[in-house]
């Protein structure tokens, strides 16, 4: 019985139904059943104008086209336009995940994105390339490999060099990037749609220098676990994540950054290495985070879709070379901080409100008490 549930759920998994019911009847043989299970199909394209905020980086303007399931294959196609105060983009992208009729993933995105963060004075532009495939190792864990390629283009957006620290200006110019990424998962939770147990590992290890001009690895790791107390009503969930870069090239554009969803609290790019002459945060090599919430009913009725949670956030950047000026300051201080959230399952998507204090930080951090987002109950 454990294993048709688990099949079930990974059918509405999918998103291709909106229903999904089982029923058996004899097999062959008293000790052999026959699983029948009744389908109904939901619209898998979609056409779609919409707009978002995020109370660090601003509004959000997108564009796309969307099919899921086109030919009925399981193959999805995806056209995206996206425009913020601090990126727009422009991608396209094609995966199949029954390649040649095989238990095989192959994919393809190629595109273009302009950023120009708020918390550094650059503007980086981007065409990439990147087709990948994927397989699975075992019923809950499978493996993908992708190839990109991406050129870079990183320009002052200021006259006023002489204001700008070393470590940035000598980041600007034009660079090309090639290289393989092996990502590795194994879910062990109870529901690809809503787990309320198990966890989810995953790891991506990352090698530059395949060709171009940039030559570095980098490693990641993601442990997240959940499980619920009181009848299910309260959803109990831990993230942890770390990261390295090893190799001199990684750019202020390629390294880590901390802040905003990923440590709240604080503001993106708000933590780490700090150039105290030029107030500028300069992002690090290596960083490690842990979150720890619970969400739970506030009382409102369930139809509204209305959920209140509580959230401890810690974590800490560092690693940076040339750092022997004496300016820099790379530490490896641990940041945390405690906040509650509101969750909507709003007409116009999921929406999450943050309210946050810090209670470790340092004296250049940027803080952000409050964050708006579009996001999913945990």
């Amino acid at each position: 019985r454990r294993k048709v549930l688990e099949a079930v759920d990974k059918i509405r998994g999918l998103g291709f139904f909106s229903n999904v019911e089982t029923s058996t009847r004899e097999g062959s043989a008293p000790e052999k059943i026959i699983i029948e299970v009744k389908l109904t199909e939901k619209p898998t394209g979609s056409f779609g104008i919409g707009a978002g905020y995020n109370s660090s980086d601003g509004t959000v303007a997108t564009f796309n086209i969307k099919e899921r399931n086109f030919l009925g294959k399981g193959q999805a196609v995806k056209f995206d336009l996206s425009s913020s105060k601090i990126e727009k983009q422009t991608s396209l992208a094609f995966e199949d995940p029954s390649f040649l009729g095989r238990n095989l993933l192959a994919g393809i995105s190629f595109g273009q994105t302009t950023s120009t963060p708020s918390s550094v004075p650059l503007k980086t532009d981007r065409l990439y390339f990147a087709p990948k495939v994927g397989f699975p190792l075992s019923r809950d864990s499978n493996l993908s490999v992708k190839y990109s390629f991406d050129q870079e283009d990183v320009k002052l957006t200021t006259i006023y060099s002489f204001l700008v620290s070393p470590l940035i200006i000598a980041d600007i110019g034009k660079k090309n990037k090639s290289g393989l990424t092996f990502t590795y998962d194994l879910d062990k939770t109870n529901s690809v749609v809503t787990p309320t147990s198990g966890y989810d590992f995953s790891f991506t290890q990352v090698f530059n220098g395949l060709g171009g001009d940039i030559s570095y690895s980098q490693s990641q790791l993601n442990f997240k676990t959940y499980r619920t107390l009181f009848r299910d009503d309260i959803i109990l969930s831990s993230a942890l994540s770390s990261g390295i870069i090893v190799g001199s090239d990684a750019s202020i554009t390629n390294r880590f950054t901390l802040g905003g969803d990923r440590l709240k609290g604080f503001r993106n790019n708000g933590i780490g290495p700090y150039d105290r002459l030029y107030s500028t945060h300069l992002g690090g090599k290596m960083y490690t985070s842990l979150s720890l919430e619970a969400s739970f009913p506030i009382g409102v009725p369930e139809e509204y879709g209305i959920y209140g949670g509580v959230f401890l956030d810690t974590g800490s950047l560092w690693g940076l070379d040339n750092t022997d000026t004496g300016r820099i300051d790379d530490s490896s201080e641990i940041r945390s901080a405690l906040g509650f959230s509101v969750f909507w399952e709003s007409v116009i998507g999921p929406l999450r409100f943050n309210w946050s204090t810090p209670i470790k930080k340092e004296t250049y951090d940027v803080i952000e008490n409050f964050r708006f987002t579009i996001d999913t109950r945990f």
